[in-house]
Formats: C-alpha cells, structure tokens, sequence
C-alpha cells in the first residue's frame, strides 16, 4: 500500500534528523572545521539542519490544510519566552555536565550557560540538583 503525503514526509522528517546527527556527531569527533569531501563538517552539518526546516516547512503547509487537524504549525516561533525557556532547559543540563567535570567551557560559554541555568532553575525550581551543588 502506498503512503500517504503525510507519511512520506514524516519518514523524510525521520531522514532528516538521522542525518544531523550523523553530521552533529562527525562535528563532535573530528572538530567543525576538519574538511570532508570538499567542505567543513559545520557547513555539511548546516545543510542537513537546512534540509530538516525545509521538511519541517512542508509539513507545517500540508497538515495545516482543511482536514489534516491543527498541522505543525506550533513549531513556528512565535513565542520568545518559550523558546527562550527551553534554551535556558539546556543551559541547565550543560551547565550541571561542566560542573561535574564532563563539559569543557571557555570562560565566555560558562558565564552564558550558567546565566540560562540559573534563570531555568529560578522558572522551574523543583530540580533535585541545584546550581552550585555537587551530584
């Protein structure tokens, strides 16, 4: 049986964030600027990344078509402080991976990280870790 549009694009979604990984990873173990067929892992890495907004952008046009339920359309950007959020989320996260000695941060990147920690923890304070705590 053949898929539908919809299916297609979801199974090219799931293309899509294979290959950023795939790049993310070459990026994390031979360093973004190494050079593969011609062209750095950063901009092979920001193809992919292109590439999954443009399906992404596909499925936000067709599923929100008469008939095809509320679509992605939640995926466009159009609330900062939530976006915002979820990046202080990973700030957090990061923040308690250079504290416990698995992440490396130049001085600039733990200043930025552990400001978007602390505003994560200040939103959502029922964290078992706090900044500033040892695990």
């Amino acid at each position: 049986m053949a898929m539908t549009f919809t299916q297609y694009l979801l199974s090219k979604l799931a293309e899509e964030c294979q290959e950023v990984a795939k790049e993310a990873l070459k990026g994390q173990q031979q360093g973004l600027m190494s050079t593969h067929r011609g062209r750095t892992n950063q901009a092979l890495l920001c193809d992919e990344i292109l590439d999954f907004h443009a399906i992404l952008h596909m499925l936000e046009q067709h599923t929100g078509e008469p008939g095809h339920g509320e679509g992605f359309n939640r995926f466009r950007i159009a609330n900062m402080a939530e976006l915002n959020s979820r990046i202080d989320k990973r700030c957090y996260y990061a923040y308690l991976s250079f504290q416990n000695g698995f992440t490396v941060l130049s001085d600039w990147e733990e200043e930025m990280v552990r400001a978007g920690a602390l505003r994560w923890q200040k939103n959502d304070p029922n964290h078992l870790v706090q900044i500033g705590d040892a695990v």
